[in-house]
């Protein structure tokens, strides 16, 4: 599974485990990442996993916010 963060801007960040600084975590079955947003607003992702669909890949939409 790859999850990529969008417009996420290192100063948002208090803290950061799995992920590149373009804001992209591969993560294998069982594995985590994780990160600290010391900001409010919103942060966009998507979310690619294998999918048995054609193509390989199933995308997902997300997004987090934070007050």
């Amino acid at each position: 599974m790859t999850l990529i963060l969008q417009d996420t801007r290192q100063d948002r960040l208090a803290c950061n485990r799995g992920f590149s600084a373009e804001g992209i975590a591969v993560l294998a079955p069982n594995q985590t990442a994780s990160l600290c947003l010391n900001k409010a607003g919103e942060v966009k992702y998507n979310v690619r996993m294998e999918s048995m669909l054609p193509g390989g890949e199933e995308p997902a939409k997300g997004q987090i916010e934070v007050k």
